[in-house]
């Protein structure tokens, strides 16, 4: 979906403060404009570089201006949704959490000390739970 777009996805860790060092990257590097939007699992989105927080006011706006611009078009978003749908598919997401409670449990988990960090996009420490599937 992004390609048909020209935009660049990156993956950080879960948190908005991970979403905030890239707009900082960004910023740093006079780039601040390539940022459109940040999100999470939780469900929490960050557009725009004026903010470095998830906040529901911010989600609330979205959808606010996805509905204004779409009922200018005569659309539903109902009707974009289904719209993506068909050109893009459906998919289920799943995600698996593990806990692993104190110092022992870190320890059997062999993630301690930043380690599920390094490993994160490695495949080990527990991203096997991390799933998206094509229906």
């Amino acid at each position: 979906m992004p390609d048909n777009y020209g935009i660049e996805i990156r993956d950080v860790l879960t948190g908005f403060k991970y979403i905030g060092d890239q707009i900082a990257n960004l910023e740093k590097d006079g780039e601040v404009d390539r940022y459109l939007l940040g999100f999470e699992e939780s469900y929490g989105y960050l557009s725009g570089s004026y903010v470095r927080d998830k906040d529901a006011v911010n989600g609330a706006y979205l959808i606010a201006q996805m509905f204004a611009y779409y009922k200018a078009e005569n659309k539903s978003l109902l009707d974009v949704l289904n719209g993506l749908y068909e050109k893009y598919g459906y998919y289920l997401n799943t995600l698996y959490s593990f806990e692993f409670e104190g110092e022992s449990g870190n320890e059997e988990d062999g993630c301690n000390n930043g380690h599920f960090q390094k490993q994160y996009t490695k495949g080990n420490c527990g991203s096997k739970g991390f799933g998206s599937k094509r229906l």
